[in-house]
């Protein structure tokens, strides 16, 4: 369901804007604006317990799926806007082009093996469309009929190419019913605002890396032991360890899997595999 109404999410981020020009934000982020109306309707129909997985512009994602503002803002303060996650409320995004869809599938196929109510929800822009990626989520999604949504965010721009620019025409391309769509224009630029910020101010309150980013305790691990894998060729070892990985129901995603002719020349037979 949506959880605010358009004024709320315009307010949300004039917030970060004013935190911008307060030279408060040394970081790179990239604003939500123009679809507020077309993102609530669509919320709408999110229930709780799906997955919402969206891109580097995923502020009014973020709200509407639950994340409270004052918890994005403070990711957006801290360097972490792009790839915004968060857990326990099944939200997550990526700055990677292409980098969600491929993981909705995937979360999509574990819900329908789970027997799970709850369906996946993946935002892209019309860049993330033009990529492979896309493709070959949609079409798994479509031909294994998983609970996932594609939903194209079209404002017609690649960062600042828009279709025509690109592919010499601005046709549209079409798709399964898995993938909707709609068209907004976005009234920011691509990333901050159009004025800038003062970064002498900015610099003089920057935190360092460490506090912002602080190190990942280094963890230690265990010896890699050869067991009866030892005097196993490539192949064998690599079959084996496929074979003793299906017992914990592993799933094997791959080119040239499935099928009588999908086993890569005998070396995966035995093995269950889902395409």
């Amino acid at each position: 369901m949506a959880r605010y109404n358009k004024e709320q999410l315009i307010r949300f981020e004039q917030n970060i804007i004013d935190r911008y020009h307060n030279n408060e934000l040394p970081f790179l982020f990239h604003l939500c604006g123009g679809n507020e109306e077309q993102l609530i309707n669509i919320f709408n129909q999110v229930e709780d317990g799906d997955w919402v997985l969206a891109t580097h512009r995923n502020h009014y994602h973020a709200y509407l799926h639950g994340i409270p503002p004052h918890e994005v803002e403070k990711k957006v303060a801290h360097g972490r806007s792009m790839f915004i996650y968060d857990k326990k409320r099944k939200f997550f995004s990526s700055a990677i082009v292409g980098g969600v869809p491929g993981i909705a599938a995937g979360i999509a196929l574990a819900l329908k093996r789970q027997n799970s109510t709850n369906k996946v929800w993946c935002f892209v822009g019309d860049g993330c469309e033009d990529t492979g990626h896309f493709a070959e989520a949609v079409r798994y999604v479509d031909g294994w009929n998983l609970p996932c949504k594609f939903v194209v965010e079209d404002n017609d721009l690649s960062i600042m190419a828009a279709k025509k620019d690109r592919w010499g025409d601005a046709h549209t391309p079409q798709w399964p019913q898995c993938v909707q769509r709609y068209h907004y224009t976005l009234p920011f630029p691509h990333a901050r605002t159009k004025d800038f910020c003062d970064l002498s101010v900015t610099n003089k309150i920057k935190k360092t890396d460490e506090e912002y980013f602080p190190l990942i305790p280094e963890k230690v691990l265990p010896e890699p032991t050869i067991g009866d894998v030892e005097g196993l060729s490539y192949s064998a070892a690599i079959t084996k360890a496929m074979t003793d990985m299906d017992n914990d129901n592993s799933i094997f995603l791959g080119y040239n899997l499935g099928g009588k002719f999908g086993n890569a020349m005998g070396t995966l037979s035995g093995v269950r595999n889902e395409n």
